[in-house]
């Protein structure tokens, strides 16, 4: 058994699915599991194109048979989520919550947004860690350091809306978190 769920978004389409383990099912590496899920899941929201994800020489991903020019990509666990846009580059990430993010943030958290957060919270840490994620994938992986280059200025709990910035331009994701899983993806 599994969920469906479609989200409408300004900039397009976003598919996401919770695939409930099977234990029938054997996958030789992690990759083919997603590869499984994500062929999954587009057949069940478009079944007539028999829709697969080829990747570009630069790694991002397109598909064959749907009619969008941008689209992202990810994984946690056992879900997956597919961003579909025909207006511009699009990135998205989905986290199971993990409560042992804030142990990694010298990883992916900067001096800016340390002083932006001082009392760091786990939902704040996977909001911050899926924003440079999604905002990563939407600028096709051509950001030279991602902790630092990038740096997240607001979180607006009640608008469900992050703020970044990148080379001195503001940008927009939005945000929520239900079952379990963080989903962070762009808007602008």
């Amino acid at each position: 058994m599994n969920s469906l769920e479609k989200i409408n978004s300004k900039l397009g389409e976003i598919w996401i699915s919770n695939e409930i383990q099977d234990n029938v099912l054997v996958f030789d590496t992690k990759k083919d599991k997603e590869r499984f899920y994500i062929k999954n899941l587009l057949n069940q929201f478009d079944s007539v194109n028999n829709l697969e994800i080829h990747h570009n020489r630069d790694g991002s991903p397109y598909l064959n048979g749907k009619d969008s020019s941008f689209i992202s990509i990810s994984h946690s666990k056992d879900y997956c989520a597919i961003y579909f846009s025909e207006i511009q580059p699009v990135g998205i990430d989905i986290q199971l919550k993990n409560e042992n993010i804030i142990r990694g943030k010298d990883y992916f958290i900067n001096q800016n947004e340390l002083e932006q957060f001082p009392n760091l919270t786990i939902d704040e840490a996977s909001y911050i860690w899926c924003s440079k994620e999604a905002f990563y994938k939407r600028c096709y992986g051509k950001i030279e350091d991602l902790k630092e280059d990038v740096s997240i200025v607001e979180i607006k709990h009640s608008e469900n809306l992050i703020v970044l910035i990148y080379q001195t331009v503001y940008y927009h994701l939005t945000f929520r978190f239900r079952e379990g899983y963080y989903l962070v993806y762009t808007i602008d």
